[in-house]
């Protein structure tokens, strides 16, 4: 394939990728091009999309660490796609298309002139067309960073050398020498020589295994003694544990008829006092009373079961006996289980009289609602009867509704007639008035109605008489209308009352028959509420004639079994008395002695003692024997330890005086690797400072290196960026004297040079939010000379600053260049939208 140089972005497809939700195709074939908007609008997203397009990584993936790539997959996508055009000098177009699934490996497919390539030879051809750019070199020279930038300009010595080393690409060497582990051995030696010192000290603790073998015989020796001592103490203790169990039998026997005649004791006594209570409560009453009592206990419960309508029960009762003691056992429980039947229709007679009460209670408040009801219903009735004598006296003053109906109409019609007439007479009587007085005044008048010639001498009699007969006629006419209106009034009063009451008569009759039904209900529903009544008192009094007749079995029946438990603890105390008996002649048969016992037990206890404190000084010895033998064990490891730590020592005394040497090399190599570099870079730098720089202050740059000293006592190599003054030639340091701006520029010059010093296939420069305390000529001069500065062909700036917009519109107008502002915004679930600005 052709070697490719120079080639530019032209376009980007992104769809899925970090903000980029819906798919968005941007040109990017311009010469600068500014992304401006907010924190998380997606400027950061679409640098990382090209960065991920070229190399299938990005920096928070590969270098930070801080994600992993699943990350970059939108929360709202399952999918990336992105496609990436770049054109060469001589317009070859090739495009480059990533994708990657959630939780899949990604693809990567390239098209050069319309031809396309797969598989696993894509990176490879990729890596060609990027002319062997890797992705270290792109992120070092092409997408320069906020932080590198930073460390640069603002970063103290240490951190603005490390960043140039990693511009330079000798950070590995650092790398390198950090990794020799000198500290390592060192510290290794450290532990060895603690722990050899710890085995001496062991060896000088126990002696030598010589020493500790006598001791191990000694205690051996003793054992024996102490083993031939318990043997004669194990003998004498046969002895007296035989003769101790068979006084121990003897002892159990005598213990357990104590007990059991103290127990038996114990009941006598309390059977007595039980008795004699019983005698106390009782009374005294004789068996025929108790048997006569019972038999009439049984008529009265058969009695009550008849009357109860519990036949079957009592045939039952009837049938029962008591003729001694001994049936009166049966005779109560039957006694009480008819107790408990005529208690279940006390209870089933409570529960029908709650019943019946509620239902009262129910039909009362019935009675009384009604009662209300028909109360409420005679008042309204009250109050319609007056409307009703009302209406009546209207009827008979005025007749009936129709009949003023029509005397109303015949008024209305004769008022109308009166009012038109008094009209007409008055336009005459006008008329009149005038004609006379022009006769008076002009003494000859043309008439108004047929216009014939009238003088006064004829005519002004007959007028004036025409004139008092209309006056009078209208004064006649103006007394009649009140009179008409005032009699219309009255009557179209007492017709809309007549009208009105109308609707209370039909209420009336209504609430008539109303009144009818109600007083019928509260009359049933009173003769109902008296009849509960009636029914609730007999319910009452058979509850308490039962309650009183179970009153009065229950004593009878408490007398009874009274006198049955007593029967039966006098019979109790007599079988307890004769036991009593039978213990007492068993106590004389017994040959037992407490003090034998005791001095058995005495003695041994002092032989177990004794028995125990061999066993203790036989483990003791035996244990001290173990320890011994642990301790020879551990003696002799420790001989044999201490000679293979002695060797070890040596041979990492030996080590770490390689790895010194070994580092002060790698040194010697980051001096001349830095040395070379700056040799070929410095003369660059000023090349394109001269190119870039818009102002006359500082005329020329130059990198010295420093040697510091760490704190692990080893040489480091410190930058130092110095720039010539021109007003007095005079070299200083650029960190303490330029401007941020000035500084960024500095930096810049540093960076283009440094890539045009190393081949490179692509010939962009990406900035990513570049710092922004600088001022707007500054601003100016990156846009302006970054876009035409050696071996730059386009510049992509993301900022947040809106200022850079102006910058370029001002450089697309002034300097002509190619320059295109994309504004992001983002919009939830809709991602990234990208607008045109210029």
């Amino acid at each position: 394939m052709v070697r490719v140089l120079s080639l530019r972005l032209k376009e980007i497809e992104i769809r899925g990728f970090r903000s980029f939700t819906s798919p968005k195709k941007i040109d990017l074939d311009y010469d600068v091009i500014v992304l401006t908007g907010g924190v998380g609008s997606g400027k950061s997203s679409l640098l990382s999309a090209i960065e991920y397009a070229l190399f299938g990584t990005t920096f928070e993936v590969k270098e930070r660490k801080s994600i992993r790539l699943d990350d970059l997959v939108n929360d709202f996508e399952k999918e990336i796609n992105i496609k990436l055009k770049l054109v060469d000098d001589s317009g070859n177009v090739y495009e480059i298309v990533r994708s990657k699934l959630r939780n899949k490996r990604g693809r990567l497919k390239i098209i050069t002139n319309g031809k396309e390539y797969y598989g696993k030879n894509c990176e490879e051809l990729l890596l060609k067309i990027l002319n062997g750019m890797t992705y270290e070199d792109f992120i070092r020279y092409v997408f320069v960073r906020q932080e590198i930038l930073e460390a640069l300009i603002y970063g103290p010595p240490m951190r603005r050398s490390e960043a140039l080393d990693r511009l330079f690409g000798i950070s590995t060497l650092e790398e390198a020498f950090r990794g020799i582990p000198i500290g390592d051995v060192e510290e290794k030696i450290s532990e060895l020589s603690l722990k050899k010192s710890t085995l001496e000290n062991i060896i000088k603790q126990y002696g030598t295994p010589d020493e500790i073998e006598e001791r191990i015989a000694r205690r051996l020796e003793e054992i024996e003694k102490i083993k031939s001592r318990r043997e004669e103490i194990e003998r004498e203790v046969k002895k007296l544990e035989e003769r101790y169990k068979q006084l121990r039998e003897i002892e159990e026997k005598h213990k357990t008829l104590t007990i059991e005649l103290a127990k038996i004791e114990a009941i006598v006594d309390n059977l007595r006092k039980e008795i004699d209570e019983m005698k106390t409560t009782i009374g005294e009453v004789t068996k025929e009373e108790i048997l006569l009592t019972a038999s009439e206990l049984k008529e009265r419960i058969s009695d009550l079961l008849v009357e109860f309508l519990k036949g079957k029960e009592a045939e039952e009762m009837k049938k029962l006996e008591v003729k001694d003691e001994q049936m009166l056992g049966e005779f109560i429980r039957k006694i009480q289980k008819a107790i408990e039947i005529l208690e279940d229709i006390r209870s089933e007679y409570e529960y029908e009289l709650s019943a019946l009460n509620e239902r009262i209670i129910s039909s009362r408040e019935v009675v009384s609602r009604l009662k209300n009801k028909l109360n409420a219903l005679l008042l309204e009735i009250d109050e319609l009867k007056k409307k009703k004598e009302e209406y009546d006296e209207l009827l008979l003053k005025y007749g009936t509704p129709k009949t003023v109906s029509k005397k109303l109409d015949r008024l209305k019609e004769e008022l109308k007639k009166s009012e038109t007439i008094g009209a007409e007479e008055k336009a005459l009587l006008e008329v009149l008035k005038r004609t006379v007085k022009e006769l008076t005044l002009k003494g000859e008048v043309e008439c108004p109605i047929c216009e014939r010639k009238m003088r006064k001498e004829e005519y002004n009699v007959k007028l004036n008489a025409k004139i008092e007969k209309l006056s009078r006629k209208m004064i006649e006419s103006d007394k009649r209308a009140p009179q008409l209106k005032s009699e219309i009034e009255k009557l179209s009063k007492a017709l809309d009352k007549m009208h009105a009451l109308e609707g209370d008569l039909v209420d009336y009759q209504f609430k008539q028959k109303e009144l009818e039904i109600l007083q019928e209900e509260v009359r049933k529903e009173e003769e109902k509420y008296y009849s509960l009544l009636e029914t609730v008192e007999e319910a009452k009094e058979r509850v308490e004639r039962l309650t009183r007749a179970l009153r009065t079995i229950r004593r009878k029946l408490e007398l009874i079994k009274g006198y049955y438990e007593l029967k039966k603890r006098e019979e109790e105390l007599r079988t307890y008395e004769r036991r009593m008996k039978e213990i007492r002649k068993a106590f004389s048969k017994l040959d037992y002695s407490p003090e034998k016992l005791h001095n058995i037990v005495q003695r041994l206890g002092e032989l177990k003692v004794a028995l125990s404190q061999c066993e203790r000084e036989i483990t003791q010895l035996e244990n001290s024997v173990n320890e011994l033998k642990n301790v020879k064990s551990k003696v002799e490891e420790a001989y044999r330890e201490l000679k293979e730590i002695d060797r070890k020592i040596k041979t990492l005394e030996k080590l770490r005086d390689r790895l010194i040497t070994i580092k002060n090399l790698f040194r010697s190599i980051q001096r001349d690797v830095r040395k070379k570099i700056l040799e070929k870079l410095v003369p660059i730098i000023n090349d394109v400072f001269k190119k870039i720089y818009p102002y006359e202050d500082y005329e020329e740059l130059d990198i010295k290196v420093e040697t510091k000293r760490t704190s692990e006592g080893y040489e480091r190599s410190v930058y130092t960026i110095y720039a010539k003054r021109s007003i007095d030639g005079e070299w200083v340091p650029v960190l303490n004297r330029m401007s941020d701006g000035q500084k960024v520029l500095v930096a810049l010059a540093l960076i283009i040079a440094f890539s045009n010093l190393r081949p490179r296939g692509i010939s962009i420069l990406i900035m990513d939010e570049p710092v922004p305390n600088i001022d707007a000529n500054c601003r100016r001069a990156i846009v302006k000379t970054l876009s035409s500065a050696p071996g730059i062909k386009q510049l992509i700036i993301a900022t947040q600053n809106p200022e850079y917009e102006d910058i370029v519109k001002v450089g697309v107008k002034k300097y002509g260049i190619r320059g295109r502002i994309y504004r992001l915004h983002y919009k939830g679930r809709e991602g990234t939208v990208v607008e045109v600005a210029l």
